[in-house]
């Protein structure tokens, strides 16, 4: 990080912290002194202006001192995140649909699923996604995510499940094991119980949420960046999904 000057353009001085980071090309503007008076009315020229002046392309505002580089990882990874779900998430729907069987996305592109004047997006995006899934009423819902915790050294694939669904709690099971046995053996996370989690608490048929990795980890962060590695998660949760069912079979066929 290093400290830069600029004015806003009524002619006050401010003052930021610049992030390079490692990860993508963007640069980022966090913590900007000043902020909070009577700047803020003209903050899309102050934006633009010092955009232009620092080849910076994209913005972040936060003062929470301590706090500053879990913020930077969240807010940089925001919109990483978002593209590198899909991708995983049509490669895994390639690979299910060959074996026939019948997928459905609740979103096929970069699109939330709100309107653009919606009060709160995401409640209406996971509002919308609940919708889908309770009309639809799929055997299953595996829902992609990638994590992030403040210390990069935390890295790992993990599935977390609605505390309160055994099925749920089963499938997560061996949708762990396939990711462990097939993208890192030395992963020690367990399938985790969670009880707050919308998408877990709202959906009729068990659904599950798999945090391929960490993008706060520089090293599975450009893992999960390289295509060749989405199309080894998505076979990863495949072969999870496909034991899943095949155990499920048997126990139909016990007397």
């Amino acid at each position: 990080m290093k400290k830069i000057d600029f004015l806003a353009t009524d002619g006050l001085k401010l003052n930021g912290l610049l992030y390079e980071s490692n990860q993508k090309t963007d640069k980022v503007i966090l913590s900007v002194h000043g902020m909070s008076s009577n700047c803020l009315k003209n903050r899309e020229d102050i934006l633009s202006k010092c955009m232009n002046q620092n080849n910076i392309d994209y913005f972040c505002f936060n003062n929470r001192g301590s706090e500053l580089v879990r913020y930077i990882q969240k807010d940089i990874n925001g919109e990483k995140e978002k593209e590198l779900n899909l991708a995983i998430a049509k490669k895994l729907q390639k690979i299910l649909e060959k074996k026939d069987y019948r997928i459905v996305l609740t979103r096929d592109s970069n699109k939330g699923l709100y309107h653009r004047t919606a009060h709160n997006k995401k409640v209406e995006d996971m509002k919308k996604r609940c919708e889908i899934i309770n009309k639809e009423k799929p055997v299953f819902t595996i829902s992609i995510h990638q994590n992030s915790y403040p210390e990069e050294y935390v890295k790992g694939a993990q599935v977390f499940y609605y505390g309160q669904s055994q099925e749920g709690k089963e499938l997560a099971e061996v949708l762990q094991k396939s990711l462990v046995a097939e993208l890192d053996k030395e992963n020690h996370r367990t399938a985790k119980a969670n009880e707050s989690y919308y998408l877990l608490k709202k959906t009729k048929t068990p659904t599950v949420i798999v945090e391929c990795g960490f993008l706060s980890n520089r090293q599975e962060a450009e893992l999960l960046s390289d295509a060749e590695y989405q199309q080894k998660v998505a076979v990863a949760i495949s072969k999870g999904i496909e034991n899943y069912l095949n155990e499920e079979a048997k126990s139909a066929k016990k007397p």
